[in-house]
This record gives structure tokens, C-alpha cells and sequence, in this order.
């Protein structure tokens, strides 16, 4: 397996996922409303890294990878696999860089997106015993 160094953009934000105690607002979207929130932004930057066909549509072969990762995981759990995600598509002959732009572009995406609550905070309302 080749040995994965991963920017300092990508070391951010997983940085910043480990910082917020809450998940991202995409956690449990559906795949398709996932999707189109980055298509644009993916599309724009795979058809200026100059990407020949066929290879964009394993470009975003990735993205969807990447978007089921950030709809299922949060925590600890969605930095080892996106983690995982890159070395894997690094290791099938995809350029690191472009990879960890869209990662980027997905993640700002979905930050805008918004947070839900913390998992330990609470709205003051107790369950009756």
C-alpha cells in the first residue's frame, strides 16, 4: 500500500470535525439531496483539473463515496473513513490532490449546511420515568 500524506487543508479539517461536539447537519440526508448539494462545485473542479474521459465518472464515483461517508458516519469514525476513502482511491491511481479538493469542496458544502445539536446537550425536557 503506498504511504498516504494528506495536506494541511485536509489535516484542518479533520481538526475541525474533531473540535465540534456535533454532527453535520448531512448526517442521515438522503443520498440524492447529499449529492446535489456539492454537484456543482465537484463538477466545476474536476473539469478544471482537466480531467480526460472516462476518468471524471470515477471522479465522482469518489464524490459519492465520500458523500455516503459524510451522510452515515460523524465523529472519530467519519475521519478514519474518510481516511480509508482517499487511500483507497489513491491506491487505484487518482491524483491525492484532486481528491482532497473535493473532499474540501464537500465538507465547506456541507458546513454551510449547518450543525445539529450536540449529542449531550439537552432542551431542558426530560423523559417521564
Amino acid at each position: 500500500m503506498r504511504d498516504l500524506t494528506l495536506s494541511a487543508e485536509t489535516q484542518a479539517i479533520f481538526d475541525r470535525i474533531r473540535s465540534y461536539a456535533w454532527t453535520l447537519n448531512v448526517y442521515g440526508m438522503s443520498q440524492s439531496r447529499a449529492l446535489w448539494l456539492v454537484r456543482a462545485r465537484n463538477q466545476t473542479r474536476i473539469n478544471q483539473a482537466g480531467i480526460v474521459p472516462p476518468y471524471p465518472n470515477v471522479y465522482r464515483r469518489y464524490v459519492n463515496e465520500l458523500v455516503r461517508v459524510f451522510r452515515t458516519e460523524n465523529g472519530a469514525r467519519l475521519i478514519a473513513t474518510i481516511e480509508l476513502t482517499i487511500r483507497k482511491w489513491v491506491n487505484l491511481g487518482l491524483e491525492p490532490a484532486l481528491l482532497e479538493g473535493l473532499l474540501s469542496d464537500c465538507f465547506l458544502r456541507f458546513e454551510q449546511q449547518g450543525y445539529a445539536m450536540a449529542k449531550t446537550q439537552s432542551l431542558g425536557c426530560q423523559p417521564k420515568p
